[in-house]
C-alpha cells in the first residue's frame, strides 16, 4: 500500500477557505447569484477552479489571500464594491478610447481618400504642365522656322533692291549700229 501523506496547510496546494453568505443585509443581495456548485476534480482532488486561481498566483498574491481569511464580511463586500465600481471606471475608459480609435480609423480612411484624390489631381496637373510644355516646345520651333524663311526673304529682296539701285553697265555699241 502506498503511505497518504497530510494535506498541506500553506502553500498553493492549502485548502482554501469557503466564506459563508449573510442571511441578511445589504451584502447578502450581492451574493445571492452565487450558487455552491460541484466543482469537477483534479489530478490531486483539488478542483479545477482553485487549481487555475492558485496557478497564476505569485507569493505576494498567497499572502494577500492568507490576510483575506482574517477579514470580515463587511469588509470583503465594501472590497468587492470598490473593486466594481474601479472596474466600472476601467470600462468607461476602454470605451471612450475605443471611440477614440474607430473615429481614428475613420478620419485615417478619410485621410487616404483625400490623399488619393490630392495624387489624381496632382498626376492630371502634372499631365496639364507637359502637354504646355510640349505646345511651347512646338511654337518656340515653328516661330524659329519662321523667323529663318523671313530672314531668307528679306536676304532675296535685299540682294533685288542692291542690285536695282546699281547703275546699270553703259553698253557701247559699234559704230553703224543703232
Amino acid at each position: 500500500p502506498t503511505p497518504v501523506l497530510p494535506a498541506p496547510t500553506s502553500g498553493p496546494l492549502a485548502p482554501t477557505p469557503v466564506l459563508s453568505a449573510p442571511t441578511s443585509g445589504p451584502s447578502a443581495s450581492l451574493l445571492e447569484n452565487s450558487s455552491p456548485s460541484p466543482q469537477p476534480l483534479g489530478d490531486d482532488g483539488e478542483t479545477k477552479e482553485t487549481m487555475s486561481a492558485t496557478s497564476g498566483l505569485g507569493e505576494k498574491d498567497l499572502e494577500m489571500s492568507a490576510s483575506l481569511e482574517k477579514v470580515s464580511h463587511e469588509e470583503l463586500v465594501t472590497m468587492f464594491v470598490k473593486q466594481r465600481l474601479t472596474a466600472q471606471r476601467y470600462k468607461g475608459r476602454f470605451s471612450e478610447v475605443m471611440e477614440a480609435y474607430r473615429k481614428l480609423e475613420k478620419d485615417k480612411g478619410d485621410y487616404t481618400e483625400r490623399e488619393k484624390r490630392l495624387n489624381r489631381k496632382l498626376q492630371e496637373l502634372k499631365e496639364v504642365q507637359e502637354l504646355d510644355h510640349q505646345a511651347k516646345v512646338h511654337m518656340e520651333e515653328t516661330m524659329r522656322l519662321s523667323m529663318e524663311e523671313k530672314d531668307e526673304k528679306i536676304n532675296v529682296l535685299t540682294t533685288q533692291v542692291s542690285s536695282c539701285l546699281q547703275p546699270a553697265p553703259v553698253q557701247f555699241l559699234p559704230c553703224g549700229q543703232t
